[in-house]
């Protein structure tokens, strides 16, 4: 692996909660290099995916699906980009617009690496979601394979309470909230 390559949040997370004796191994196994694809695209969306609001606008209405499948269509790089990224969106627009998700944009730094300079890593969108008056603070992890392990979910948790949560007092009561692709279960925290 080079040493320029940052791993992905989700390999980050998934190796940081390995015991300390497993963590070398498993960064030595760990095959870097271009994936077929990214989710970058559906975490470009999620504004629109989630219905985001703005105070200067007023109310917004939803972002309609076939806007949200031309911007990927649009910026993709292959067609198994498309499908993913479309499959992905899809169902969270769907299931955000079946509960009546709010969500506004909210920028929490992300954490910089020590001893990595330039490596910013974060386990939450841009937005807080808005549900029945509760704040949900979303992370999305979207592989339908390899995703957040169990431990790995522990880890993502608690970078987002320690960045959110514990540092901004309006969000101390929010909910944690990582949308998983398994048949799109969500744990919440």
């Amino acid at each position: 692996m080079s040493r320029r390559t940052p791993l992905p949040a989700i390999d980050l997370a998934n190796i940081a909660a390995l015991p300390r004796t497993e963590r070398l191994p498993a960064l030595r196994a760990f095959k870097a290099g271009s994936p077929r694809f990214s989710y970058r695209l559906v975490r470009q969306a999620a504004p629109d995916i989630f219905n985001a609001q703005s105070d200067l606008l007023g109310t917004i209405p939803p972002t309609e699906f076939s806007k949200i499948r031309h911007f990927i269509e649009a910026n993709a790089t292959s067609d198994d980009e498309i499908k993913a990224n479309v499959g992905v969106a899809e169902r969270l627009h769907e299931y955000a617009a079946s509960i009546g998700v709010r969500a506004k944009r909210h920028h929490i730094a992300p954490f910089q690496l020590s001893g990595a300079v330039g490596i910013e890593v974060s386990y939450w969108l841009p937005l807080i979601l808005v549900l029945n008056d509760r704040l949900i603070i979303p992370f999305l992890d979207p592989r339908r394979s390899h995703g957040l392990s169990s431990e790995g979910r522990r880890f993502a948790y608690s970078m987002i309470h320690e960045k959110a949560r514990a540092i901004d007092p309006d969000l101390a009561d929010a909910e944690l909230l990582i949308f998983r692709w398994c048949r799109w279960t969500t744990d919440v925290c």
